[in-house]
């Protein structure tokens, strides 16, 4: 029978981006109590965040996202929380040495190809999420792997769509699932396998890029 609270128990991971994804994927992992949770966001709440983040409330508006999001970890979890007010740089990459798998939840290329070379420098996978509108995508990307520049062959951003309060949690949902199943060695994604989720007519695709 699966276990993944056992799978995860020994496991330190690290989340980049404590907005929407962000913050519904350590609230989830946690609660699978993992050894230590690090993760990186320097930014602090602000009122548009309302719509769709899960720790923003009229009372952390203005307030660091991660010391809001320690707090409410430390109220749900065993796990130890290490917590960075600073957005993911190369300069941060040696921070992730002892990591064992690194999430996802940054908004924007530019940091998932940083992401990408730290997983690769540090023989970490990525388990990756991104959200456009009512659009989504989850992937894993193994060391090495090249699923961004397929992804992103241009490097350039994409017009961004309104997001609403449920995508955000779907798609965190379907990542910690991929991580949890990774280290549960059980039918996680394999290389450049990437599930791409539309939630208006509801259909979900893997499809091997």
């Amino acid at each position: 029978m699966l276990d993944f609270n056992e799978a995860v128990k020994d496991k330190v991971i690290a989340i980049i981006g404590c907005g929407g994804l962000g913050g519904n994927i350590a609230h989830l992992f946690a609660r699978l109590n993992p050894k230590k949770i690090i993760v990186f966001d320097g930014d602090e709440f602000s009122l548009s965040n309302l719509n769709r983040q899960l720790c923003a409330t009229k009372n952390t508006i203005g307030k660091k996202k991660v010391e809001v999001l320690e707090e409410r970890l430390l109220a749900c979890s065993n796990s130890e929380i290490e917590t960075h007010p600073i957005f993911f740089t190369e300069k941060e990459i040696p921070l992730l040495e002892s990591v064992d798998l690194i999430l996802d939840a940054t908004d924007n290329v530019r940091s998932r190809f940083v992401i990408e070379k730290a997983g690769k420098k540090h023989k970490i996978p990525v388990v990756h999420g991104a959200i456009n509108g009512l659009f989504g995508q989850v992937a894993i990307i193994y060391p090495g792997d090249k699923t961004f520049e397929k992804l992103y062959p241009d490097k350039q951003e994409k017009e961004i769509q309104k997001t609403y309060s449920f995508a955000p949690s779907l798609i965190a949902s379907i990542q910690v699932a991929e991580a949890a199943k990774y280290f549960a060695k059980e039918q996680e994604l394999k290389p450049y396998e990437v599930l791409f989720i539309d939630m208006l007519s509801m259909d979900i695709k893997k499809v091997n890029i």
